[in-house]
């Protein structure tokens, strides 16, 4: 494993976030809904950096269980059978292996992410779908993490080796290697909604706000591609 790949892994241990369910009315979770109920149950599916394993469960549970999730730890909190560790730049299978690849939050760790989505390329299959979001370089929210990063570093190590990209350089990426774009989106977030405990002020930046302006500026952008 690379230095920045271990110093990720050891970031992310050390930084440790209580293990959740996933949010059902998420863009993200939508959209991976949307295509898994276009999929046959035993579509190959891969969860590319899944984290602690909350999007595998709940695919799971609605009888998705061909789900492989892939990151860099040892073991993951919400352990599976189909749990791998390894690096989502560098993957061990096959050309063609899947179905459908979602990845959500991990290109901006990726040191090259023209070469990781060229990696994707390759283990996706004819026709398949993939499914990508990330922070977003002009926003607030990045604004503030950028802040963390540098001022509270020690507080914040996962933020040490991650890169906000230009949505635009990605979607510069995806057509170079030849994926279709099928939908570009965003969303994004508020202080204020997580004090109420509910979307009150996020819900009326969706309703607001074109999909081209959500891409560019909200707290994530999200892609959907077809090879």
């Amino acid at each position: 494993m690379d230095t920045n790949l271990h110093q990720i892994r050891e970031a992310y241990k050390s930084y440790s976030i209580e293990s959740s369910e996933v949010d059902k009315s998420n863009l993200q979770w939508q959209m991976i809904l949307d295509i898994y109920l276009q999929l046959p149950k035993n579509a190959k599916i891969l969860d590319a950096g899944c984290g602690d394993g909350k999007y595998i469960r709940a695919l799971n549970q609605m009888g998705y269980h061909e789900v492989i999730g892939i990151d860099l730890f040892e073991s993951i909190q919400n352990q599976t059978n189909n749990y791998i560790c390894g690096d989502v730049n560098n993957l061990s299978f096959e050309n063609e292996s899947f179905n459908f690849i979602y990845s959500i939050s991990v290109i901006n760790y990726c040191e090259n992410h023209n070469n990781t989505l060229l990696e994707w390329f390759r283990v996706l299959k004819p026709n398949g779908f993939i499914i990508l979001s990330g922070h977003t370089k002009f926003s607030v929210f990045t604004f503030i993490r950028i802040m963390k990063k540098m001022f509270f570093r020690n507080r914040y190590p996962h933020l040490e080796n991650i890169s906000f990209h230009n949505p635009n350089d990605i979607i510069s990426s995806v057509k170079s290697i030849g994926f279709e774009i099928v939908k570009k989106s965003g969303f994004f977030i508020s202080w204020a909604d997580r004090l109420l405990n509910r979307k009150i002020v996020s819900a009326i930046l969706d309703r607001l706000c074109s999909d081209e302006i959500k891409f560019k500026f909200g707290y994530h952008f999200i892609l959907v591609l077809k090879k």
